[in-house]
């Protein structure tokens, strides 16, 4: 008798198992997808009566904040609205769908947060289903496009020319774009002046800048005298708001080389003895430095049309700022060469701090005289002759005019 009970009971437990339905998790979307912080969301669900028999007393929970699952998810149920849904009847091989309104946390960090989807039937919960959401901030971001210029020489007011773009999913408002404080501070209290430092208006500033746009914006800076001839990162700062006024600050940095030229000159400082064919003489080229920065590994090349020199290239070093030095040609006039106007082409190659090189080509003008001029000073016998002869002019016209004064 007992063995015909206990038969009795599992026969009516495999007839309930069989006549019940089966019931799962399906698709899921919500939308706007990333959600975003601040705003409301909506989320579907299917479920789904995977059997061959109805579903009765089918419920559905959402769980915002599950400890299985680890979540802390962000997101809210309207106040008219409840986390458990009874969905009723569902019949075989059908599905329902159970639609939530959903509130995004407004300090909601960017991120994927996971929420735990629940259904059953008979009005018990049988099955749970993690599932993931992200969210992401719709919010204006800005960066540098482009900058320029990329070289400033030492001591020079310069603007600072900067593409801002918004790469953000939001309008930017209230912008305000400068360098950062001229100044630092040290932990033992010391104060670091910046070499690159704004001129006049120290930010500039625009009133809006939608997603995808850019803008130029120019900051005038000028670069410290005693700045070093090296590359330099400058800090810049942003200040911004959204379209919820909520305030961002950001600061990026742009490269610039800042560079300090040398300015060369070169002059004829002495030719000694004249220069006269056949003859050897002696040319002093003094070369001067009146630029910021300092000439390196300077060579100095000499060649003339008047005779062959007895050296055609000089190293001169290194010539720092406000420096000069000079270098000494000796030379000897070709025998037939011509008395008169001559040059000398000099070429000065040289260095600046970054390795770069330079070029400096000059004609110098010198005079060949003739051995007759030589032995004269330089002057000719007729001009002598002829000045000797206005002088007697002159003076016997003064002295005829006084004796008829009286």
């Amino acid at each position: 008798m007992k063995r015909n009970l206990v038969a009795g009971f599992l026969l009516l437990a495999i007839a309930g198992a069989a006549f019940a339905g089966n019931m799962e998790v399906g698709a899921v979307n919500y939308t706007p997808a990333p959600a975003i912080p601040g705003g409301y969301m909506d989320l579907y669900v299917h479920v789904n009566n995977n059997s061959g028999v109805d579903a009765k007393g089918v419920v559905f929970s959402l769980d915002l904040d599950s400890a299985d699952v680890g979540s802390t998810a962000p997101f809210y149920l309207d106040a008219n609205q409840a986390g458990l849904r009874q969905i009723g009847d569902v019949r075989a091989n059908q599905s329902a769908i159970v639609k939530f309104r959903l509130r995004v946390g407004s300090q909601a960090s960017d991120g994927t947060y996971t929420i735990n989807l629940e259904v059953g039937e008979d009005g018990k919960i049988g099955k749970s289903v993690p599932y993931a959401i992200k969210v992401q901030g719709r919010r204006p971001l800005l960066s540098i496009s482009d900058a320029g210029p990329a070289e400033v020489t030492v001591g020079r007011n310069t603007p600072l020319v900067l593409t801002i773009k918004n790469t953000g999913s939001n309008e930017a408002f209230n912008l305000t774009i400068g360098l950062s404080e001229e100044r630092t501070v040290t932990s033992t209290g010391i104060i670091v002046e910046r070499e690159i430092i704004p001129m006049g208006a120290a930010n500039a500033s625009l009133d809006s800048l939608g997603p995808a746009a850019s803008k130029e914006v120019r900051i005038p800076i000028l670069i410290n005298p005693g700045a070093d001839a090296r590359a330099y990162f400058i800090p810049i700062k942003f200040e911004f708001y959204d379209s919820n006024k909520t305030k961002y600050t950001d600061t990026q940095y742009v490269g610039v080389k800042v560079i300090s030229p040398a300015e060369i000159d070169a002059s004829l400082a002495q030719i000694k003895p004249a220069l006269v064919a056949g003859q050897e003489s002696a040319i002093t080229i003094d070369i001067y430095n009146t630029g910021m920065g300092a000439a390196k590994y300077m060579r100095a090349k000499a060649a003339g049309d008047f005779g062959a020199f007895r050296q055609g290239e000089y190293f001169i070093g290194s010539l720092e700022s406000d420096d000069s030095s000079s270098i000494k040609i000796e030379v000897q006039p070709a025998n037939d060469v011509k008395p008169g106007a001559h040059y000398i082409d000099l070429e000065l190659a040289y260095k600046d701090q970054f390795g770069e090189p330079f070029t400096l080509k000059k004609r110098l003008n010198v005079t060949v005289l003739s051995a007759q001029q030589a032995s004269q000073g330089g002057i000719g016998l007729i001009p002598i002759i002829m000045a000797a002869l206005l002088l007697i002019a002159g003076g016997g016209y003064y002295m005829y005019n006084r004796r008829k004064g009286k």
